[in-house]
């Protein structure tokens, strides 16, 4: 037995802090011995190794020891066991701390007999048994966490919010639970929830859903939980109600919600795509994205289908630019292999390429296919009149592009150039980047939403409350904190039409 092991609230030394004892919470489980939880190699974080005193580190200002401490891994743990899977600490464990260079060293375990036959430790629903309780009840921590019992302050759409609340002499107490929006105003914050129970533990994690009802006041795309904590009639105690504490929810991660509640499933299907990448500002460097959006939805759009009627109606494809367009990407398909071109008059080969596959062209990821289009039209609409249906949340305004193939023949005074089907698809970005002069003073507007009835309105007049503000910002901020969100580039399935339209080029353009 290498010596006595660790347990919450052990005194622990740094010989550089102005104050050089200090104490070790443990965070890493709910494990209990001598009624209070095992200290194990994951108590490593900056709220576990707490000090009272400066940092003499730093010979100007020395500043507070909790604010610069940089712990890095404990050695000398317990061989041959494990606490939820991590290593006990021992009474001869240390710490190196990277701002000082010194190690942290145990004081005093606070244990007072060693547990002998011991291998592994896993925590039990069961309560930590507790002494005699003599003293007025206290709340001695609370603050949001993950499901890993480590410190949050950020919360994704799905996922539960959890506060993990310390105690003393409150066993059997009732205590209720209330939880604020804030609005950096003590007369403005908004009460969200409110929640009653007894103790049974005196480390409790209590876990509830974030629904669209408890943003029912706010105003803001990013809101801030804080909570308060009362003892039967003691008086309320506020928790995690500063910046760095808070419990942050961005209001972009419900709008895929509300726009399925609408019916537009190819805009929410966008939107997850979108939020599950890795953050990336860079959308033709990422794989686009091919499986979204058909022609035959997009089609479903009046004003859309009139400039695809149009692109028919014109015979683009064969028009004086397309034809020339046309030429150019058969000698592209031609110097890439693709094709070859008869030399011997009377024959005939083909041309076109049609395959999907990712490839990297002039520093873009693009789809063979696309290499060789030749004509584009525009589809436009003025962002603050357009419609608020399933095609302005997914595309907003993109591009027809055109490709065709067919057959190349040699004869005595030229080549004879058959168009005998054209390809039609949608090509557009999908990213939250302010291009505009404008939108880079004034990030670009993308409406005002109320996630609890799942509504989405334009700017006109004066705004219902409930509503708020969504803008690229509002992406940009959520991709920076929670590190997910990548812009990307997306292609419709191609719509094939079948034509007979030739033209003669001379003997030379090949």
């Amino acid at each position: 037995m290498a010596g006595k092991y660790v347990i919450n609230g052990a005194k622990i030394k740094c010989s550089l802090c102005t104050k050089p004892e200090g104490k070790l919470m443990v965070t890493s489980n709910l494990v209990g011995v001598q009624d209070q939880f095992w200290a194990t190699e994951a108590d490593k974080g900056k709220s576990n190794l707490l000090f009272q005193g400066n940092c003499t580190k730093f010979t100007n200002n020395p500043p507070p020891c909790m604010g610069v401490i940089a712990p890095i891994q404990w050695q000398n743990t317990a061989m041959g066991m494990k606490v939820n899977g991590k290593a006990p600490l021992l009474e001869n464990s240390t710490i190196m701390c990277a701002t000082g260079g010194v190690p942290i060293t145990i004081a005093d375990t606070t244990q007072t007999s060693v547990p002998t036959n011991l291998q592994s430790i896993e925590e039990s629903d069961a309560p930590v048994p507790a002494p005699e309780e003599t003293d007025d009840p206290e709340i001695i921590d609370a603050y949001w966490v993950d499901k890993d019992m480590n410190k949050e302050t950020t919360l994704d759409f799905g996922k539960k919010a959890r506060i993990r609340i310390k105690t003393e002499n409150a066993l059997d107490k009732k205590i209720t639970l209330k939880v604020y929006e804030s609005d950096f105003g003590p007369l403005n914050d908004d009460f969200i929830w409110q929640h009653e129970w007894q103790l049974k533990n005196k480390d409790t994690v209590l876990s509830f859903n974030i629904t669209p009802n408890m943003f029912i006041k706010g105003e803001e795309d990013l809101v801030h939980f804080y909570f308060t904590l009362q003892i039967e009639d003691q008086d309320e105690e506020e928790f995690s109600n500063s910046d760095t504490d808070y419990l942050k929810v961005h209001l972009v991660r419900y709008v895929p919600k509300v726009m399925r509640a609408l019916g537009w499933g190819v805009g929410a299907a966008l939107q997850d795509e979108w939020f599950k990448r890795s953050p990336s500002e860079t959308p033709s460097s990422n794989t686009p994205d091919l499986s979204i959006v058909t022609m035959d939805w997009a089609l479903g759009f009046q004003r859309l289908k009139t400039v695809y009627d149009t692109i028919i109606q014109q015979v683009i494809w064969v028009n004086t630019d397309g034809k020339d367009a046309l030429v150019k990407e058969i000698k592209r398909m031609q110097i890439d292999a693709k094709i070859s071109i008869p030399t011997s008059e009377g024959n005939s080969t083909s041309f076109g390429v049609y395959d999907s596959s990712i490839i990297t062209h002039r520093s873009r990821k693009i789809p063979e296919f696309d290499k060789y289009h030749y004509q584009e039209r525009p589809f436009d609409q003025f962002p603050l009149t357009a419609p608020l249906d399933d095609l302005t949340a997914a595309l907003g305004n993109t591009v027809f592009r055109l490709g065709a193939g067919g057959m190349i023949k040699k004869e005595k005074d030229g080549y004879l150039i058959q168009v005998t089907k054209v390809y039609v698809y949608l090509m557009d970005s999908f990213n939250y980047i302010d291009d505009s002069l404008v939108n880079r003073v004034r990030s670009q507007d993308l409406g005002y939403w109320k996630i609890e009835t799942n509504e989405v309105k334009r700017l006109s007049g004066i705004i219902s409350p409930g509503y708020r503000k969504i803008n690229n910002d509002s992406y940009n901020a959520y991709r920076e904190e929670i590190g997910m969100g990548g812009d990307f580039n997306l292609y419709s399935d191609l719509r094939f039409i079948n034509t007979n339209d030739s033209f003669k080029v001379s003997l030379t353009t090949f």
